[in-house]
């Protein structure tokens, strides 16, 4: 997403995470495996001047995003 704001990125991240259906609950005789989508957003320059700066930016919010829907069901974005 050239030229793309922090609010659009976490915007098209939400799209993403929407149409990924927010999760899906796969079981069998056996085993119930929960398969879910967690995203994290990181530009230049609002997460960053480098890469690495970038990444851990992106990294950052998609495990503070992970914390927040284990902690709350009701929480529901990417």
């Amino acid at each position: 997403m050239p030229g793309a704001d922090r609010k659009e990125a976490d915007k098209m991240a939400w799209r993403i995470w929407e149409a990924a259906g927010q999760g899906a609950d796969l079981r069998d005789e056996t085993a119930s495996i929960f398969l879910g989508v967690s995203i994290g957003t990181g530009g230049y320059p609002w997460g960053g001047g480098t890469l690495d700066e970038i990444i851990h930016w992106a990294d950052t919010k998609l495990y503070a995003n992970k914390l927040e829907r284990k902690g709350s069901s009701a929480a529901r974005h990417p």
